[in-house]
């Protein structure tokens, strides 16, 4: 389950809604925003095996779900990485696969604007919105694009994120990127070029983030 809020707990006292849950083996992804108690995220994630994560804003959503798909499937995200780009700029994050990787999901979200992303293969095809392939997803939305592809080449992706239609004063994005391993494969993080946001709080998986 993602739990999401901006505010603090403000009717009676918070008890243990969080048990029933727990009783279940279901984990409770807890994101806050604004105004919204760290300190009780932390604990409603702590007694269900999930995990907390404060946000500055909304923007990072896509990315912080994708991520949280990736827990569930047992493998660790990488932090998502906000940047800044300028009318007609390009900026070209990398990311390397490890081998025997199921999939790969790479994301940008945005407030309001259009960033292209075209991906690139460490054997040099190019992945892009015009890309029909059956190991190939797109989609995209308003403030949102995501390809995910499936046994993805091992290697150095190279990533493209070209700001095509931004106001004057350039757009924030965040981009982001997750790895599912094939079943019997170890869920170390693969290596992201950019410096990333805080990790998450985790608290009561075995899931240590990366600082790569």
């Amino acid at each position: 389950a993602i739990l999401l809020t901006d505010g603090e707990h403000n009717q009676g006292p918070f008890e243990t809604p969080q048990k029933c849950f727990a009783d279940r083996g279901w984990p409770i992804y807890a994101f806050g925003f604004a105004d919204a108690s760290q300190a009780l995220l932390d604990t409603v994630a702590k007694d269900t095996g999930g995990a907390s994560r404060f946000l500055r804003d909304v923007t990072s959503l896509v990315c912080e779900f994708q991520g949280v798909r990736a827990r569930i499937a047992g493998a660790v995200p990488n932090p998502c990485l906000p940047l800044h780009l300028e009318p007609g700029e390009t900026k070209t994050p990398s990311a390397t696969l490890r081998a025997n990787q199921a999939q790969a999901t790479f994301s940008t979200s945005w407030g309001g604007s259009d960033i292209v992303m075209t991906l690139t293969t460490p054997s040099g095809r190019v992945i892009d919105r015009s890309t029909d392939a059956p190991d190939v997803i797109h989609d995209k939305g308003p403030t949102f694009e995501v390809y995910t592809i499936t046994n993805p080449e091992a290697g150095e992706w190279k990533v493209a994120l070209f700001a095509a239609d931004v106001p004057p004063g350039g757009e924030d994005v965040v981009f982001g990127f997750t790895t599912i391993p094939l079943a019997d494969e170890d869920p170390t993080p693969t290596a992201i070029s950019v410096p990333g946001n805080q990790p998450w709080t985790d608290t009561g998986l075995d899931l240590n983030q990366g600082d790569q």
